[in-house]
């Protein structure tokens, strides 16, 4: 007789319960807007509410509520912030772009060559992309302009249109916008991780409330939700 080994594993029942439930959409808010206004519904309702999860308190739903609000503004502010920044970038990039084809025209006829102007183009911080220009990257754009600048210098271009002062103005202007998105950036990246630790914590609140609601609602508890501000049966 054969002996047949069994090699199959089996999950946990909760994780078999959670892979058959991660693509289901689910009964507490997933958007940052629908949980704020579930938590502050919650909040304004507490007196009267005689259900409840016995981890929480007023006070501390009142902080998450609160620290909620400030977080999901100042997010909001900052990466408003931000799209003001990449705005002016891109206008300053296009204008660079197209004012680096004088200097390239500019280097061509001082040398009296193409091909020797090409030959020093690496001096002006220029490099071959599709077409030769300066660097994609806004942080290698923004060292290349200073390369720029001096190399203006060495060739005598410094009181020409388009000469020193015309870039050093650019390049001012750049790299502060450069500094001002990398702040921004990481600040945006800050209020996600501040954010996150808040929602954990509300949805682990607001999920206890509903199972409450559901074991002493079991025919209505989509209405007994939505009274207490649930306003979707699936977010």
């Amino acid at each position: 007789m054969e002996n047949f080994q069994n090699n199959d594993t089996f999950l946990p029942l909760e994780e078999v319960n959670e892979v058959r439930t991660s693509k289901r959409k689910q009964s507490t808010p997933t958007n940052d807007g629908d949980l704020l206004a579930v938590l502050t519904s919650q909040l304004l309702h507490w007196d009267e509410n005689r259900f409840r999860v016995e981890w929480m308190t007023k006070e501390r739903l009142q902080a998450i509520t609160d620290a909620f609000t400030e977080q999901l503004n100042s997010r909001n502010r900052t990466g408003a912030s931000r799209g003001a920044i990449s705005k002016e970038l891109t206008n300053l990039d296009d204008v660079i772009d197209e004012s680096i084809e004088f200097v390239k025209n500019r280097l061509a006829e001082r040398l009296h060559s193409k091909s020797e102007a090409v030959a020093r183009y690496r001096e002006f911080g220029i490099v071959k992309d599709k077409s030769y220009k300066l660097p994609q990257s806004r942080e290698h754009r923004a060292t290349a302009l200073q390369m720029l600048i001096e190399a203006l210098g060495v060739y005598q271009f410094g009181d020409t249109d388009f000469g020193v002062s015309y870039w050093t103005d650019i390049h001012t202007r750049y790299t502060a916008l450069v500094a001002q998105a990398r702040h921004t950036d990481g600040t945006v990246s800050g209020k996600v991780a501040d954010l996150k630790g808040l929602r954990a914590e509300s949805r682990k609140f607001l999920t206890s409330f509903t199972y409450i609601i559901r074991g002493n609602f079991p025919d209505t508890w989509q209405q007994k939700l939505r009274e207490f501000g649930f306003q979707k049966e699936k977010y």
